[in-house]
């Protein structure tokens, strides 16, 4: 294998690892619309499907259409489907529309009327008009359940508000049947998913693995193409052909463009329309006339960022012991920046056996949290570490250290973490006079708070 090609399957690699960055799941809507309470942290859906205030969620209904991406962080569970946006009492609606009833709708309308309404009929609808908007839904209420003991077909019903400010899309008429009277006053419609016109939900959520995957990848495609350009630009001015260096940087930025093409493509709609849900409240809100907001205010607020406290003991290759305590914030979950100090003994004393100076070194961690579901259990940690300082003799040392290892959650806001760190001491100034770079391990046990 030539260089070149050597360097394409190098490439290559790297952009396979960082072809997406994003993930969508198929869920049933069951799994949501069990929640009954907010959830307090990311939940693992089935397989591995995270839950989180960062997801997104789209419907897609049995009519072949969709609705547009919808952050978990704004939606609320109610018993007929998922809340999105505003809501409108149905006490103030003062019009009414019946479509699909059966046959004898209109004599059971006429039948329990109210005084002074009108039952009209528009492009095969019947349309129900009132001067009280208070006697609007007991009228309907009272249809419906006549409908329901003859086993009558009772028809969608959609209403308009004051005005016309406002309109509902199609609710079945059935659903007044079983409200006692005393929750009319309560009874909203809000925008968002109707349960009964979803076929499957889907979640949309940042693919932390091939984002890592990305970010490795990406630098080394940027010097492979860059390393391509100054390989044919150098040969053609020794004279020689410099097509597999122009081929070869071709071949990266072909894979870089497909890379990011695809990095969401799953979010497509595979050509299937786009159902507005703005303006349109389809969604009963009942009883108390509240929903459950998916997420509480503290997960919401956690999941786009956190307060990090960690204290760390472990030893390093040489056997000697070693402690680090950490501050700082994780954002969006993912990315973790904290301020890192650090006793690391240094021995680089001219006398053999001598006990070993302590050195404190202070910097930053910057590392991935790494959590692909919902499950706190399983997580991981990838990054780097730069610290700097001087031991008690005068000696100051530089550390630059590799991250890695398994996180494990002990409960919602605590944490432990297994690490191995690869790391590089430089020494300068000893009075000893050995100022040669050093490689290293840590091995360390880290406990920590996510607050």
């Amino acid at each position: 294998m030539t260089g070149a090609m050597k360097l394409t399957a190098l490439a290559s690699g790297a952009m396979m690892v960082a072809c997406g960055c994003y993930a969508t799941t198929e869920v049933q809507p069951t799994q949501i619309a069990s929640i009954q309470q907010p959830l307090a942290a990311p939940k693992k859906m089935a397989g591995s499907t995270r839950l989180g205030p960062n997801s997104e969620i789209r419907a897609r209904f049995y009519d072949g259409s969709v609705t547009p991406w919808l952050p978990a962080s704004g939606l609320s569970v109610a018993k007929d489907g998922l809340v999105s946006g505003r809501s409108f009492p149905l006490t103030a609606a003062t019009e009414a529309r019946i479509s699909g009833a059966g046959g004898n709708a209109a004599d059971m309308l006429s039948a329990t009327a109210p005084p002074e309404a009108r039952i009209d009929i528009v492009d095969d609808q019947l349309r129900l008009r009132i001067g009280d908007p208070r006697l609007l839904l007991p009228w309907i209420a009272t249809y419906a359940t006549g409908a329901a003991e003859l086993h009558q077909p009772a028809g969608m019903v959609s209403f308009q508000g004051p005005h016309r400010h406002w309109a509902s899309d199609w609710i079945p008429v059935a659903r007044f049947a079983t409200v006692a009277p005393s929750g009319f006053a309560k009874l909203r419609v809000a925008e968002g998913i109707p349960w009964r016109d979803v076929e499957a939900l889907e979640v949309h959520n940042l693919e932390p693995i091939r984002t890592t995957g990305a970010i490795i990848g990406a630098p080394i495609a940027m010097t492979v193409m860059v390393a391509a350009m100054a390989g044919a630009v150098a040969a053609a001015a020794d004279g020689k052909d410099p097509t597999p260096s122009i081929e070869l940087g071709a071949a990266v930025g072909s894979l870089t463009a497909e890379a990011a093409a695809s990095a969401d493509a799953d979010a497509e709609t595979g050509g299937a329309p786009v159902r507005p849900i703005q303006n349109r409240p389809s969604v009963l809100v009942t009883a108390d006339g509240t929903a459950t907001p998916l997420f509480s205010g503290a997960a919401r607020r956690r999941d786009k960022i956190k307060l990090v406290f960690a204290g760390e003991a472990g030893m390093t290759s040489d056997g000697a012991w070693t402690g680090a305590a950490g501050a700082g914030i994780r954002i969006s979950d993912f990315v973790e920046l904290t301020a890192r100090v650090r006793a690391l003994p240094f021995n680089d004393m001219q006398t053999a056996g001598s006990p070993a100076p302590v050195g404190f070194l202070y910097g930053g961690r910057l590392v991935l949290h790494i959590d692909g579901d919902g499950d706190p259990r399983t997580e991981f940690v990838f990054g780097g570490e730069l610290l700097d300082g001087s031991t008690s003799d005068g000696t100051s040392l530089l550390q630059g250290s590799l991250i890695a290892g398994p996180r494990f959650g002990i409960t919602n806001k605590t944490f432990v973490s297994l690490l191995v760190a690869p790391s590089f001491l430089a020494p300068s100034g000893s009075p000893w006079g050995h100022n040669q770079t050093v490689g290293q391990f840590l091995f360390s046990a880290e406990f920590g708070f996510d607050l």
